[in-house]
C-alpha cells in the first residue's frame, strides 16, 4: 500500500512536470510565432521599400534573402517545439491515464473489503438473530 501511494506520487509529481514543461513550451512557442510575424512584417516592409528605392536593387535582394532565410530558420525551430510540446501532450495523457489505473488498482481492495464486511455482517446478523 505505502509503494501504490508513492508510486501514485511520482506519477502525480512527473504528470506536474511534464505540464509545467508544456506551458514552458506553448509560451516558447508563442514568442516564436510572435518573432515570426514580427520579421514577416519587417520583410514586407523591406520589399515595399526596395520596390521604392530601384537604385539600391542589389541591397534589397540581399536583406530580402536574409530575412527569406532567417524566416525559414525560426519557422523550422516553432516546428521542432510544436513536436516537444506535441509529446509532452502525449506523456502527459498517459500519466493521467495511468494515474486513474493506478487509483482504480488502489481502491479496489478496499470496496471488496468493505462490501464483504457488509454480507458477513447481514449473514451474522440474519442467521444468528435470537
Amino acid at each position: 500500500m505505502d509503494d501504490d501511494s508513492s508510486d501514485e506520487l511520482s506519477v502525480n509529481d512527473k504528470l506536474r512536470q511534464l505540464t509545467d514543461e508544456n506551458s514552458r513550451l506553448y509560451k516558447l512557442l508563442a514568442e516564436k510565432d510572435l518573432e515570426i510575424k514580427r520579421i514577416q512584417n519587417k520583410f514586407e516592409n523591406e520589399k515595399t521599400l526596395s520596390s521604392i528605392n530601384l537604385n539600391s536593387g542589389d541591397a534589397a535582394a540581399m536583406k530580402i534573402i536574409e530575412l527569406s532565410k532567417k524566416i525559414r530558420e525560426q519557422t523550422s525551430e516553432i516546428e521542432v517545439e510544436r513536436n516537444k510540446v506535441r509529446q509532452l501532450q502525449k506523456k502527459c495523457s498517459e500519466h493521467e491515464r495511468q494515474m486513474q489505473s493506478n487509483k482504480k488498482e488502489f481502491l479496489s481492495p478496499e470496496i471488496e473489503k468493505t462490501e464483504l464486511e457488509l454480507k458477513v455482517n447481514v449473514y451474522l446478523k440474519f442467521n444468528f438473530n435470537f
